[in-house]
């Protein structure tokens, strides 16, 4: 299955056909319920579609943390705006939990 997950101003705001299938939470909202709905769902071999990495969080560490999330749930993330990911998202995975340790040093 593909899906989608991006943070919106207003999630509420998408058409109802596609709610089983993009997952959206509002900017702002700490608690990401949609992301927690996805992670439900997803199944190890889905794709799911981020049109951007800030998508993920506000900070690196909350980026990395739900990063690593997907990757256990064995997702296939592609981030649409940053192609280069697509084929190498094990080593960014483990770039990003260097770089989010490295900065709470």
């Amino acid at each position: 299955m593909e899906y989608s997950y991006m943070l919106t101003a207003k999630a509420d705001k998408l058409p109802s056909e596609l709610k089983d299938s993009v997952f959206a939470d509002a900017r702002g909202d700490l608690d990401y319920p949609e992301f927690r709905r996805l992670l439900t769902v997803v199944k190890p071999g889905d794709r799911l579609n981020i049109p951007t990495l800030s998508d993920l969080g506000n900070s690196l560490s909350e980026i990395s943390d739900k990063w690593q999330e997907l990757q256990e749930h064995q997702v296939t993330v592609w981030i649409l705006d940053c192609p280069a990911l697509r084929n190498h998202s094990d080593l960014f995975g483990e770039f990003l939990k260097y770089v989010s340790y490295s900065q709470q040093q």
